[in-house]
């Protein structure tokens, strides 16, 4: 989501929960990105960059969240 989308959502949320939003790049491990970018003005490099991008937010969720548990 984008930054209009998180403060939206922030606004909405009771304000004693705000901490547990989170943008799906709060969870990255290696890549630099604040937001995942629109794929669609990229071409096949723009996809493929979603692509790492998400992929290793996964990744840095699973690990957080293992650790956990």
């Amino acid at each position: 989501m984008d930054e209009s989308n998180f403060s939206n959502v922030i606004q909405k949320c009771p304000s004693v929960h705000n901490e547990k939003i989170k943008k799906v790049t709060d969870f990255c491990l290696h890549q630099k990105y604040t937001f995942v970018p629109d794929p669609y003005y990229g071409g096949e490099a723009g996809f493929q960059l979603v692509l790492d991008i998400l992929e290793d937010a996964a990744n840095g969720f699973f690990a957080q969240y293992s650790k956990s548990k």
